[in-house]
């Protein structure tokens, strides 16, 4: 598993797992045909993320540009936080493909509506500390806990 989607707004969508490796067309297919009826898309890291495809795509839908780089910020980033700790508990590293898959799935299923809403709820308190700091070193900020 290369990449994966899920979102939140109303809900939390089914888990995406695209196959093979991915590009902007691919991801941009995977948002608008999987994710977009359901919600707005924060998105994280990856470089296709950022390609000038998926940018105008983005542009396009008026899609709010959020910082990839300040995970206080980016609910994705926050949000995929939670299958990373429990997939790799203990270091545990999986042989096959679908292995991952399966055990990512898992964990997906498990997380709570209440756990995403209260990542969601500390985004204000994320925007009023850095201003507060005017651009000093905040809190890091992982699933509502300091």
């Amino acid at each position: 598993m290369e990449s994966g989607a899920g979102g939140v707004i109303k809900g939390k969508s089914k888990l995406v797992v695209p196959e093979g490796r991915q590009n902007s067309d691919h991801y941009i297919y995977t948002l608008s045909e999987q994710l977009l009826p359901f919600a707005h898309k924060n998105y994280g890291q990856c470089l296709i993320h950022s390609s000038n495809e998926t940018r105008l795509f983005f542009r396009e839908i008026g899609l709010l540009n959020c910082s990839t780089r300040s995970p206080n910020f980016n609910r994705i980033e926050n949000v995929w936080a939670i299958p990373v700790r429990k997939v790799y508990v203990h270091g545990k590293r999986y042989n096959t493909v679908s292995g991952l898959t399966a055990a990512v799935m898992k964990t997906w299923d498990s997380i709570t509506m209440i756990k995403l809403q209260n990542i969601l709820d500390t985004i204000p308190a994320h925007c009023f500390e850095v201003a507060h700091k005017n651009r000093d070193k905040i809190h890091c900020y992982v699933h509502g806990h300091i």
